[in-house]
């Protein structure tokens, strides 16, 4: 479905095999594949250009065209009826593959020493007593429990596993938004966990978050301008006309026009609205950034362009991540090194290449194993 409209219906197996309709191709081709190349063997991921038009304001002809690479001007002065052939309905079908330009990337040997150095770091939350505060207390949760890594400038560590087995905390911990019970947390030679209020603050410049849910993580009370301004006046980087072209520069580097700044969260899709979020997360120009979950709630095309986008604002600012997500397709393309976390610890960590290619935990085995490919019948094989 795209844009209020049927665009193309099959048997599951046969859509996923030969989709007819370009926003279908464009919808498989955006998502991460197990096994395809990484994104960073042949440059980005394949991404659906522009956005979805508002419901108010439906295109003229095909509604997709604006976004097709076989648009032609048939396409934008008739809409395309939805075509019955048995079991396949589908609007302009045209049968032809997708062949986007992937450019070739190169990538440096990774620098040491780490910019970002985690070692024995611990974070257990007390068991609550039963109702009413009655009775014995629970078992203690040992959230994070020795977890140790390093990440190279300019590098990306994916931290995966299953809901619930500590990957959040750690992003939390190590930022200080959670207060860790011990280990040592060093970014560029500073101690993070020995800093105090004042030298923390001045600290926060170089290392920010871009939150899972983006809708939840912006305030509904301000505007887009408003948001992005306040971390440059609490940091004093910025104010009046020179705040103002910050900020609309700020948007076009994550592909939003600088209109957006009037609008509200609630004004945004999903995708917009994590482009503000990464946005507010670069306005105090950090070097460090914890990406916890930041593509989860999108779907596969927005999906991929923010993955895309986020490789970019990398390779032009030097930015060094630790990408947490439990989809290890979506890590396979962006990763350059992978740690999986089970129970609050790391079982194993390897490079990305090594580490899917040759898993040595059980753990890790069986989290491979789990991920969906999309083609019906080799998923349906590799599951029995």
């Amino acid at each position: 479905m795209y844009a209020g409209q049927v665009v193309e219906q099959a048997p599951t197996a046969a859509l996923f095999a030969r989709p007819l309709h370009p926003y279908t191709e464009g919808l498989l081709a955006s998502v991460p594949r197990l096994d395809g190349p990484p994104a960073r063997e042949h440059g980005r991921l394949h991404g659906i250009p522009g956005q979805v038009p508002a419901a108010t304001a439906w295109p003229e002809g095909c509604r997709f065209h604006p976004r097709c690479p076989y648009a032609w001007d048939r396409c934008r002065a008739e809409a395309p009826p939805l075509l019955d052939a048995g079991a396949w309905r589908a609007r302009h079908p045209h049968g032809a593959l997708l062949a986007p330009h992937r450019p070739e990337a190169s990538h440096a040997t990774p620098v040491t020493p780490a910019l970002v150095d985690v070692q024995g770091l611990v974070k257990h939350f007390p068991g609550e007593r039963g109702w009413l505060g009655l009775g014995r207390p629970r078992a203690v949760v040992r959230a994070v429990d020795g977890v140790s890594f390093a990440i190279a400038p300019g590098q990306t560590l994916g931290l995966v596993g299953e809901s619930g087995c500590g990957k959040s905390t750690v992003g939390r911990t190590i930022l200080r938004l959670i207060e860790p019970d011990a280990g040592r947390v060093t970014i560029d030679g500073q101690d993070v966990v020995a800093l105090g209020a004042s030298a923390l603050r001045a600290l926060r410049r170089r290392m920010q978050i871009v939150f899972q849910d983006p809708y939840g993580s912006l305030n509904p009370r301000m505007t887009v301008r408003q948001m992005l301004a306040e971390p440059l006046a609490i940091h004093r980087l910025a104010s009046g006309a020179y705040a103002e072209r910050r900020i609309a520069a700020l948007l076009e580097e994550v592909g939003l026009d600088p209109g957006f700044a009037q609008s509200y969260a609630h004004e945004l899709s999903g995708g917009q609205r994590q482009r503000v979020g990464i946005a507010r997360a670069l306005s105090v120009e950090p070097q460090f950034l914890v990406l916890d979950e930041p593509v989860s709630a999108l779907d596969v095309s927005v999906q991929a362009q923010v993955l895309n986008l986020l490789a970019d604002l990398q390779q032009r600012r030097r930015l060094t991540y630790l990408f947490i997500a439990h989809d290890l397709a979506v890590v396979k393309h962006i990763a350059d090194h992978v740690a999986v976390m089970y129970l609050g610890k790391i079982v194993e960590r390897a490079s990305a290449p090594a580490l899917y290619a040759r898993p040595r935990h059980p753990y890790t085995t069986s989290l491979l194993s789990a991920v969906p490919v999309p083609i019906p019948r080799r998923s349906a094989s590799a599951s029995c």
